[in-house]
């Protein structure tokens, strides 16, 4: 009988399909797209705990595999740094937010202290000035702007921010002013009752 081939030759037997590292790939790119993303509260956060679980996972598959050793580790760190990232500018951004809502609510009582400032110089001037002429005939103004303080119901003496009220005799009457935020007379924050 004919031999075909070399007889002393032996193919070796087909080798395994070397494993891959499918967590330690799934860690790292979890870990990448947090630290990308890590600015989005909660999905960012969510990615990176996500790198950092099979990130972990992975680099215990690789010590019995000796695969993907590399992109697991990089999965953890990447997803650690994504969770600090995503919550340090969490808390940057609400410290933020709570010092602009401390800046309206400022801004706020500014408005709503000049608003009574205006209102206050208005019934001074408007209010009680033409009530204190119809008793008192003989006199152009008042010597003390304290002698209207009963046409206002006891409410004047001092502006929102605790300066007394100035008043002035003009020929339409009286000015009255408020010192306003700075305390000073003539600047431009001053609120003044006009004709």
């Amino acid at each position: 009988m004919a031999t075909y081939g070399n007889p002393g030759f032996v193919s070796p037997p087909p080798m395994a399909p070397r494993q891959g590292n499918g967590l330690a790939v799934a860690g790292m790119v979890c870990g990448i797209i947090g630290v990308v993303i890590c600015w989005i509260p909660f999905f960012g956060w969510a990615l990176a705990l996500l790198g950092l679980i099979f990130g972990a996972l992975g680099v215990s598959k690789s010590k019995k595999t000796g695969v993907g050793g590399g992109m697991a580790m990089s999965g953890v760190i990447l997803g650690i740094i994504g969770l600090l990232m995503g919550v340090a500018l969490f808390f940057l951004i609400m410290r933020g937010v709570s010092e602009i809502r401390k800046g309206v609510r400022e801004a706020a009582s500014e408005l709503d202290k000049m608003e009574q400032a205006r209102m206050t110089v208005s019934k001074y001037a408007f209010e009680a000035y033409p009530e204190w002429a119809t008793q008192h005939p003989d006199k152009k103004c008042p010597d003390r702007l304290d002698e209207l303080d009963e046409y206002l119901d006891g409410k004047g003496k001092l502006d929102p921010w605790g300066h007394p009220y100035e008043m002035k005799c003009i020929d339409k009457g009286i000015e009255v002013i408020s010192r306003g935020p700075d305390g000073e007379i003539d600047t431009p924050d001053d609120i003044r009752s006009s004709f």
